[in-house]
């Protein structure tokens, strides 16, 4: 186990014993938290669509950014959406909902689960304004991405 996911299980850990211990009352919430642990610049390196495999360029795809609860996705140097996530690590599967605030679907929230580990994060999104959230990762989801850390 590398030093960075023994850092972060103890996080992890501490917060959830934090939260059992002192409540919920001033402590950070744990969605702060875990989104400050996306924060960094990550990069599509598989993604399927109904089922099936869409192609990922061999230098590798889309570059999606994430600070502190807001999205930017990139095309190359091209802004394609920009938008805010909110994630909930207290369910299981834990969930996130994104909402564009530019680009086509402005306004509109897409529901859907994801899964962190180390540096890989692995994202199952419903279709845009669809109220049902993903059950899990298989192919039948509408949307299935896999995004890597890209390290500076």
């Amino acid at each position: 186990m590398t030093t960075r996911r023994i850092v972060t299980s103890f996080k992890v850990m501490a917060l959830a014993l934090g939260a059992l211990v002192f409540g919920t009352g001033t402590a950070v919430p744990a969605e702060d938290k875990e989104s400050k642990s996306l924060n960094g610049t990550w990069q599509v390196v598989s993604q399927s669509t109904n089922g099936k495999e869409d192609a990922i360029p061999k230098e590798g795809g889309d570059m999606v950014t994430l600070n502190n609860g807001k999205y930017t996705i990139k095309e190359g140097d091209k802004d394609v959406c920009k938008g805010t996530f909110k994630l909930d690590s207290t369910k299981t599967p834990m969930s996130i909902d994104k909402t564009m605030t530019e680009g086509d679907d402005k306004g509109k929230t897409t529901l859907g689960i994801y899964q962190l580990t180390g540096d890989e994060v692995k994202v199952s999104w419903s279709r845009t304004g669809e109220t049902d959230r993903p059950a899990g990762f298989e192919a039948k989801s509408y949307r299935v991405t896999t995004l890597k850390r890209i390290k500076t």
